[in-house]
């Protein structure tokens, strides 16, 4: 646990500071301290600025890479004045540690990092030194010559930093670096490199081991080395095993191109491949005696037959491998199969209705016939939307996306030489359900009946309905730094704010100023400190430092130096707050204000425990997005502010809400939000505000999960989904029930939802008796589907098609509504508390400590001077929350069963449930996806093309490298990330 030492006169503030706090709001919901386990420790410090050093590395976790290192485009260059080493557009390095690779064996080309040869000192601006380094393998020689103007020259290092002659031949294979120097005297110019390495030595033979399996080079046990590059695709070796003795290889390429092993039996035929990023080991039980062959060869490499066109090609370098025979070895692995589906030629189409949920309920009907298990087999074929032209991505409709769905999935059966058929679902999910079980059974004896809840609508109550004036100019503090207070290494300035005030923004002056500004709530909680330096990596003043005044109470703006620090100004700017009473869960807040002319006001809401909940911060800062393959806010083209800061633009509406609110007194902060473009611009004039609460229709609810589930009990019977209404049994659907001779009638009526009567039926009319229908069928799988219902817009109808698919009930959130509140706080802390990176915003971390938090102890220690870390473990207690809240719902239900469960989560991430849920549910006694897209229309898409996954697959004539393209990296560089730590990115490391 990290503890600030602070100053008598700290201490007396900050012994204040935590008196006025804790008289106004407890610091944490409350919680449990069931929920609080020791042996946890500190991975951020919200009070540290992150500062970009130079990045270093080892030979465990790779080279340290900036999330800023960034190629450039050659032509954007003279933007910036900066270098452009080898094609690498920044400088070299100036020593061993900070070289930049240089690809010896792949084609010269300086618009491809590192296979440039052209690079630039400037004695004059410090940049005297250019470090490059290379592998080679035992045996080769080393010849280079720098071409330049100036008198500059160069020497080889080997990997122990040891001088080398120039066409020396290695006695190791390694690492090797050349390092180009100015002489005394000289200027800037450019220089170009000549290097080249000399003969072969593959297998320690002294020349190229065999290109092709007829031409393996004949080795015993052993460790050896080799080179292959954009000349040399592969390498061949060859030796002798017993039938039943092991076969193990390891191969470890030096440099960070990737090369596999690929072992053939004394057939000829290829038995085995080791084919992962980095390190490759290879293990077989030789199943025949006589000559084995080993292939080592790079990926992607350079064979184009083997990709489509444009495919970025590389690879080359020197290599290490280790063969030994003899042994046990363990079997191959078997694959793990696609699941085994059958397609049926049939597409379903509803026409998205956005003023109901017809649409849905249409939906719905058809999953049982689109989506099913019949004599034990799994039976599958879409369900699309059509009539979305939203876009939710920025660039495509949700129109478009269901297209290329629908286009895979006709490209798949053409192959088949079939088209699909066509299905339109009526408007009205009455007809709908009666007309496809009809058309889909020919008779059935069971029959599935849900409640059609399309007409039910929530009540809207109406708390805040009036038109207000507001003036609101910004009221300055000024701060000398010999005037700011030490509290923890920072340097603050506390102040009481009253519920006047609506908003509070913190600029630390001074062109020379080091450091950045951030706030200390009430709460004792640190927010709004940068990621991203103000401004860009240079020293200058820190501006963006705007947070709404959540709670009256002692605020502590701060600065984290005062190197170069003019003043600290804390800007005020007062706002009206509007009280809104929840006193249940099962409601939605939602909140408008409105102005004639276009103005910057905004509305923040904040919850009964002082979070800020609403506005969300957004993903996109709102620069105006550049082309493709050009850097929005890259430093050479100087426009880095215009993608820093949240840009909101003048608008004449806005609105918030927020579902599933937990009861209590909401705060509505009506206040000018901060123009980062035109500088402190405040408001005065007149809007007109509403605030209402609408309260879930337990019929709306109901219904949703009866139809939901019903359509999952449906899909594991192959029988077809009928509807009655609110009241009453529909002709349609007693004419379809006669038709199909349907006997065995199971009405999914949860909490009685409908009062119709359908005689000899077997009635569910509790979630509990929903849930043990669906787990006592022998294809429920461990998988559990929870949507929310609070925004009624319809996203239970495709979370019924992916539970179907898995047999799972359909859960509503709802029912956890402390831990939805608790994830939807917790997210929107790490909103606030981030920043953003090159317009994309990057969240911020939640504290933690190393040890439960006491209370008694804090006192202690708080009264002694040792404070912990702003925030304290909010990070355990709320994940903690999140996660036995969700446990404690299926818990009840009897769902945590023996091994992991899976949970699938279908709702929005930004407006609903937050993505989070998914690192809250993922541990050791369970594992969890989101399906966190916008419109029911849209995750749709995304489930159905899961559900097909096995089938349209094969529409891609390149499915065989489908995988490679989206990884078409290394693993294994260790990425800073803005908590200042290093994380090692292993993501494709088991897959290519």
């Amino acid at each position: 646990m990290k503890i600030f030492k602070i100053s008598k006169t700290g201490l007396a503030i900050a012994t204040l500071f935590f008196l006025v706090s804790m008289a106004i709001i407890p610091l944490f919901p409350a919680i449990s301290d069931d929920a609080i386990n020791a042996g946890t420790s500190p991975d951020s410090n919200t009070l540290e600025t992150i500062k970009s050093e130079a990045p270093t590395g080892d030979e465990n976790n790779g080279v340290c890479q900036m999330y800023d290192t960034i190629y450039v485009p050659e032509e954007d260059v003279s933007l910036a004045g900066i270098q452009n080493d080898i094609g690498y557009n920044v400088d070299a390095g100036g020593n061993n540690i900070k070289s930049l690779p240089l690809y010896v064996g792949e084609p010269v080309d300086m618009t491809v990092p590192g296979r440039g040869r052209t690079a630039a000192l400037d004695p004059g601006s410090s940049d005297k030194d250019d470090w490059y380094s290379f592998s080679v393998c035992e045996g080769q020689s080393i010849q280079v010559s720098i071409d330049s103007s100036e008198d500059y020259d160069f020497e080889l290092m080997d990997f122990t930093a040891t001088s080398i002659e120039n066409g020396h031949a290695v006695d190791e294979t390694g690492m090797y670096f050349l390092h180009v120097f100015s002489n005394e005297g000289a200027d800037a110019s450019e220089y170009t490199i000549n290097i080249a390495l000399g003969g072969q030595n593959d297998g320690g033979s002294g020349k190229d081991a065999g290109d092709t399996i007829g031409e393996a080079m004949s080795i015993s046990p052993g460790s050896y080395s080799g080179y292959l590059d954009a000349y040399d695709w592969e390498d061949w070796y060859s030796f002798t095993a017993d039938s039943g003795q092991g076969i193990f290889v390891t191969l470890e390429p030096v440099e960070k191109s990737d090369y596999d092993i690929h072992l053939y039996n004394p057939s000829g035929e290829l038995v085995y491949s080791a084919q992962y990023y980095g390190e490759d080991e290879l293990e077989y039980p030789a199943d025949a005696s006589g000559i084995w062959k080993i292939k080592v060869d790079m990926f992607p490499g350079w064979d184009e037959s083997k990709w489509l066109d444009n495919y970025f090609l590389y690879g080359s370098g020197a290599y290490k491998f280790t063969l030994s025979v003899g042994g046990s070895a363990e079997s191959v692995p078997v694959p793990i199969s696609q699941p085994d589906i059958t397609p049926v030629a049939q597409t379903f189409i509803v026409n998205d209705d956005p003023t109901s949920n017809k649409d849905e309920y249409g939906y719905l009907a058809a999953v049982p016939a689109a989506n099913y298990i019949d004599d034990g087999k799994r039976y599958v074929s879409p369900i699309v939307y059509r009539g979305v032209d939203k876009v939710p991505t920025w660039f495509t409709t949700v129109d478009e996306t269901t297209q290329y769905l629908v286009d895979d999935w006709n490209d798949y059966l053409a192959r088949h030489g079939v088209t699909a058929a066509e299905y339109q679902i009526d408007s009205d999910p009455i007809k709908a359900a009666a007309a496809i079980a009809t058309s889909r059974w020919t008779s059935s004896d069971t029959a599935v009946v849900a409640v059609d809840g399309s007409s039910f609508s929530d009540e809207i109550i109406t708390v805040v309905d009036e038109d207000r004036t507001l003036s609101s100019s910004p009221s300055v503090t000024r701060v000398q730094p010999g005037s700011l207070k030490d509290v923890g290494g920072n340097f603050v300035n506390p102040m009481f704010l009253g519920p006047k005030w609506g908003a509070i923004h913190v600029v630390g002056k001074g062109d020379n100023f080091g450091g950045d500004t951030g706030i200390i709530t009430p709460r004792y909680e640190a927010v709004m400190e940068d990621w991203w330096p103000y401004p860009y990596d240079t020293k200058g003043e820190d501006i963006d430092t705007f947070y709404p005044v959540t709670l009256p109470g002692m605020w502590m703006p701060y600065a984290t130096s005062d190197d170069g620090l003019d003043e600290l100004q804390i800007i005020k700017y007062e706002g009206d707050r509007y009280k809104i009473p929840v006193d249940s869960t099962r409601s939605s807040i939602e909140i408008t204000i409105e102005t004639d002319e276009p103005s910057n006001l905004v509305v923040y809401l904040i919850d009964p425990n002082g979070n800020v909940r609403r506005p969300s911060v957004p993903h996109y800062n709102g620069g105006e997005i550049k082309p493709i393959h050009y850097w929005n806010g890259g430093h050479w083209q100087h426009d880095q502010a215009e993608f820093r800061t949240w840009t909101i633009e003048p608008h004449t509406e806005y609105s918030v809400n927020v579902h599933n609110a937990m009861e209590g007194k909401w705060t509505a902060i009506v206040v000018p939000f901060f123009d980062y473009r035109e500088g402190d611009v405040g408001f005065n004039g007149g809007y007109h505000i509403t605030a209402n609460i609408r309260n879930y229709n337990t019929g709306r609810t109901s219904a949703a999960l009866s139809a939901a589930n019903g359509a999952v009990i449906a899909s594991l019977a192959h029988a077809p989904l009928l509807y009655v209404t609110e009241d009453s049994v529909p002709a349609e659907t007693s004419d379809a029930l006669s038709a199909l001779g349907a006997s065995n009638i199971i009405f999914v009526n949860i909490n009685g939802a409908s009062s119709a009567s359908i005689s000899g039926a077997t009635e569910y009319t509790t979630m509990q008796e929903v849930i043990d229908a669906i787990k006592a069928d022998s294809n429920s799988e461990n998988f559990i589907t929870v949507t929310s219902l609070a925004s009624g817009d319809g996203y239970f109808a495709p979370a019924a098609m992916a539970a179907a698919y898995h047999g799972s009930p359909v859960l509503d959130i709802g029912e956890a509504a402390e831990a939805y509140n608790i994830l939807d706080a917790l997210t929107a802390w790490r909103e606030y508390a981030g920043d953003y990176y090159h317009g994309c915003r990057s969240v911020g971390h939640l504290p933690l400590m190393g040890h439960p938090f006491d209370f008694k102890d804090f006192l202690k220690d708080a009264l002694s001077g040792d404070l912990p870390e702003p925030g304290f473990d909010l990070k355990l207690r709320w994940f903690g929350t999140v996660n036995e809240g969700i446990h404690g719902l299926i818990d009840g239900y009897g769902l945590d069963r023996t091994g992991q469960e899976a949970y699938l989560f279908v709702a929005p991430r930004d407006t609903d449930i937050r993505d989070p849920i998914c690192y809250a549910m993922t541990g050791n006694n369970s594992y969890a996806g989101h399906i966190p897209v916008e419109t029911p229309a849209f995750s749709s898409d995304v489930i159905v093309r899961n559900i097909l996954y096995p089938a349209i697959i094969y529409a891609n004539p390149g499915r065989n490298v489908t995988t490679s393209q989206i990884m078409n990296y290394p693993d294994g560089y260790v990425w800073r990330a803005n908590d200042g730590n290093g994380y090692p990115n292993y993501a494709s490391r088991e897959a290519k």
